[in-house]
């Protein structure tokens, strides 16, 4: 195995990331020979962090370097991201991260850097001293921390959040400003700032116990004898890990005893309700993990008809499918806003729609710096035919559920209030809102029926 620094494979994944846009877990596993496991995790952290804070880091450099951030080289102001993350964000030891990150560019980016770099790293080590008490309130001084905690920085370093929480909320937390201001819009500071953290700290792991071939209790007694932290989720089949393992490593996981699934995810199978023998839709199917949730809520009994308009994704499906034991999957590509290429008299449809990810930016960080807010009327048309593709497909007196990781109206309560103005014979049942950290991700689901 050839032996890469971690700061090395972060500076190279999270410089591609902004240059060709491909995603940061994508590029990380092309290193998985090139390192060892422990500076693979310490590159993902680092990598992860930087990216998610990075209005938060760009701030606190800003105010420790004369020049505007336009006169800075691309890649040397990434540098500065990255040891100003380990500095006043993560654990690192700051000489370690001082010496590491200017060491990194030496080897990865240019040698004449590193007076700069060295500099610029050693006053925001002075200005944040990490032997200060944490405190527990926003104010213009102090970092908010994944633990909910905030680091004392000595100088002020971001708007008053008495003057301006918007501000404030955008730069500590790292938000694009117009998405904080929906947020403020409708719920409180104190939400908002419990949702910017949730989105902030490491995503936890959630795994669904395979009721067709183990449950629950089994599945944490199966990790405890591993000496892996378990406990129950919220909903009956989840199981949580409070540390991020690589999957594959699980015990159990080549036998089929689980699924990493969010809670919230979960909730949209366990709405629409599968009963053992009724023919299932599960429109815009992905990789699968809701398909299989349908078809253990059926006890593996009757069919589940997943369809995609993507061939890979669907190949994906059958490798989850086979693991988990699922056999009654049927796989279609198609498209998923033509009915005429769809099943009918179907019992119950799952109808996941493409939607902004409003609900998963912890897990997905890319999302926050890509969304725009037109993306939020432009998706509107697209779930708006897949959900009348769906009532077409489902049989008179079935049920559907309309499902999002979002948690804009648009796409959810206000899209489904508009669609019903729209569409006769379907009635809303219920709807779940599920806001971010309460369990899980946010999401949104409804059920409804088709009644003519």
């Amino acid at each position: 195995m050839t032996t890469t620094s971690s700061r090395d494979i972060a500076f190279r994944v999270l410089v591609q990331n902004r240059d060709d846009g491909k995603h940061v877990a994508e590029l990380l596993e092309q290193f998985s020979n090139e390192a060892t496991r422990d500076d693979l995790r310490l590159a993902s952290e680092i990598a992860f962090t930087t990216l998610r804070r990075r209005e938060t880091l760009d701030t606190i450099i800003a105010a420790h370097v004369k020049r505007p951030p336009e006169q800075v080289e691309r890649d040397l102001w990434m540098m500065l991201r990255i040891g100003t993350c380990q500095i006043v964000l993560l654990e690192t030891p700051t000489h370690a991260a001082v010496h590491e990150t200017v060491e990194t560019a030496k080897r990865c980016g240019n040698r004449r850097w590193t007076g700069f770099l060295n500099g610029t790293l050693r006053a925001i080590v002075r200005t944040s001293d990490k032997s200060k008490e944490p405190a527990t309130e926003p104010a213009a001084t102090n970092v908010p921390l994944r633990d909910g905690s905030f680091r004392v920085m000595d100088k002020p370093v971001f708007p008053n959040p008495t003057e301006d929480i918007t501000a404030y909320i955008r730069t500590a937390y790292s938000f694009p400003g117009w998405l904080v201001e929906r947020w403020l819009s409708r719920a409180s500071v104190d939400e908002v700032v419990e949702w910017a953290r949730w989105f902030n700290a490491p995503p936890r792991l959630t795994l669904r116990a395979n009721t067709i071939l183990s449950n629950r209790d089994a599945l944490i007694q199966m990790m405890e004898k591993h000496g892996i932290a378990a406990t129950p989720g919220v909903h009956d089949d989840a199981v949580i890990l409070p540390k991020r393992y690589a999957i594959p490593s699980l015990p159990g996981f080549d036998e089929g005893a689980f699924a990493v699934q969010d809670e919230s995810a979960m909730a949209a199978s366990n709405l629409l309700a599968p009963k053992p023998g009724e023919r299932i839709l599960d429109l815009c199917a992905g990789s699968g993990s809701k398909t299989c949730h349908l078809a253990a809520l059926m006890n593996n009994e009757g069919s589940v008809v997943a369809v995609d308009t993507n061939s890979g994704r669907l190949e994906r499906l059958h490798e989850n499918a086979n693991r988990l034991g699922v056999s009654i999957v049927e796989t279609q590509l198609a498209d998923v806003t033509d009915s005429a290429e769809l099943p009918d008299n179907i019992d119950a449809v799952l109808v996941d729609v493409p939607c902004s990810n409003s609900g998963v930016l912890g897990k997905r960080p890319e999302v926050r710096w890509r969304l725009r807010p037109e993306e939020l009327t432009e998706l509107s048309e697209l779930q708006n035919q897949m959900l009348n593709t769906a009532v077409d497909a489902t049989k008179v007196g079935g049920r559907i559920v309309y499902s999002t990781c979002s948690c804009e109206p648009e796409e959810n309560a206000l899209l489904v209030a508009e669609f019903l103005t729209q569409r006769d014979g379907v009635s809303l049942v219920s709807e779940q809102h599920h806001l971010p950290g309460q369990p899980g991700d946010g999401a949104y689901q409804a059920l409804l029926t088709r009644d003519a």
